[in-house]
């Protein structure tokens, strides 16, 4: 434990963001910057973002997905989304697209490139709904978020901002980033779905730029 504040593994790449964020705050990296702080999130710029706006919800602690957070932590993290929903009404005059892509363990990853839990924040891109539901086998549909704590192997966690209507898909075998590469193949895109080689600083500078801008 590298501070009471957060659980740090070595080999987690969120677990460093995390604490880049946290410790040096606005002398992190600028991928790591921190622009807001929940008891157990934190929000920072999405590398790789394909749109303006795009941020993550970063847990704190090292946890492998949302379904294995305590419960209770729903009631901080429905904050946090009403202050993204807030902000990027105000900002871009869009709904989002909230999603997760969460391995099960260590072990099951069902596809998911980093086990620690976060959530893609995406404006502008809820028609990507109807694409996932043509690959994926869903799970549930509906507004009860508990539907969640029932999956037993990986899935993918989907939220339309403007109804608050939730889809958990199975996603036991499904390849890497498959979230993005579906979003950006719906609307016919299919070089840019890899953050890891298209880090896009410009659209992160814009981001951050923006939220800091509507304070």
């Amino acid at each position: 434990m590298a501070n009471s504040l957060y659980a740090e593994r070595s080999d987690c790449c969120l677990c460093d963001a995390v604490t880049d964020s946290l410790s040096n705050k606005e002398k992190s990296l600028i991928e790591n910057r921190l622009m807001y702080e929940s008891e157990h999130f934190i929000i920072i710029p999405s590398l790789g973002p394909f749109v303006e706006g795009q941020i993550m919800i970063v847990s704190k602690s090292h946890f492998p997905n949302l379904k294995s957070m305590n419960k209770n932590v729903l009631d901080d993290l429905n904050k946090v989304f009403e202050i993204i929903k807030t902000k990027t009404k105000t900002i871009y005059n869009s709904h989002l697209l909230f999603a997760e892509h969460g391995a099960f363990n260590d072990i099951q990853k069902g596809g998911a490139c980093v086990i620690h839990m976060h959530i893609h924040c995406i404006p502008g891109y809820v028609d990507g709904i109807a694409a996932l539901k043509k690959l994926l086998k869903i799970h549930y549909s509906g507004i009860d978020l508990n539907e969640l704590w029932k999956i037993n192997k990986p899935y993918i966690l989907i939220i339309n901002s403007f109804d608050n209507k939730n889809y958990i898909f199975e996603a036991e075998d499904v390849p890497s980033q498959m979230i993005r590469r579906t979003l950006l193949a719906n609307r016919g895109i299919i070089n840019n779905w890899n953050w890891r080689a298209n880090y896009d600083y410009e659209l992160i500078s814009k981001t951050l730029f923006n939220w800091f801008l509507k304070e």
